[in-house]
């Protein structure tokens, strides 16, 4: 647990969340424990969330982003091109969610995307118009809250946030024949109402379709925030979510 501080500088890199980025999806989960028409049908789906964008059909474009990122759980692979498609996915599912007006939800689905597929957040949006611009610009207001630590622990008479509700997230169907439990580590941002924010991943679980698993069970977790001298702090901490 620690406080705000500094901000981070996100480096930008060079991907472009356009049709031909989506083709891209084809051959990554050829590889990737997806056959092959299962990788065709998600590629055919981004390029339909990404036909919606543009058009401006944002309620569409945000069920479809949810009903990819689902229905990829079942059969999504552990390495880099099952992290780009559901990284992909949910930041379609972010700029849907702003030109909804949903900029909490928004800004929780781009950093779930940064945190399964780093470097994504540094992605070109104006192809989405000002809708992403404005995603870009809350996002760097937000950025400037994750920081370096600020040096100064928090000690003595404070109280550390309580998650008095924890809902334990399904294990994701491409997993279940693994078999055993696991763990994964998120940090987020506890505001002095107790919401949540700001997520990140501290420790990968066995592939992205469990870390999103994670990111999507948390929303539902009530948390009282941390308090010093009784009043409520801002915080981020560290939440394990456990799959069993």
């Amino acid at each position: 647990m620690r406080r705000l501080g500094r901000s981070n500088r996100r480096s930008s890199v060079g991907l472009c969340l356009t049709l031909a980025a989506a083709t891209l999806i084809t051959w990554t989960l050829c590889t990737d424990a997806a056959s092959a028409g299962t990788a065709d049908k998600w590629r055919d789906t981004l390029h339909e969330i990404d036909s919606l964008l543009r058009r401006g059909d944002y309620g569409a474009a945000s069920r479809e982003a949810e009903r990819f990122s689902n229905k990829s759980l079942g059969k999504l692979g552990t390495g880099d091109g099952a992290r780009y498609a559901l990284g992909l996915g949910c930041m379609f599912r972010a700029i849907a969610e702003m030109g909804l007006g949903n900029e909490a939800e928004a800004l929780w689905y781009r950093a779930v995307a940064a945190a399964i597929s780093p470097g994504i957040e540094g992605a070109d949006l104006s192809p989405y118009g000002t809708t992403a611009a404005f995603l870009a610009g809350a996002a760097k207001a937000a950025d400037t809250l994750r920081a370096e630590p600020s040096g100064t622990p928090l000690t003595g008479r404070v109280e550390r946030p309580n998650c008095h509700r924890q809902i334990r997230p399904e294990y994701p169907g491409s997993l279940q024949l693994r078999g055993g439990g696991s763990v994964v580590v998120v940090q987020v941002l506890v505001s002095e109402d107790g919401s949540l924010s700001q997520p990140s991943l501290v420790s990968q679980g066995n592939g992205p379709a469990e870390e999103f698993a994670a990111f999507e069970v948390l929303p539902r977790w009530r948390c009282s925030p941390a308090s010093q001298g009784g009043v409520p702090i801002k915080v981020f901490y560290s939440l394990t979510v456990t799959f069993r």
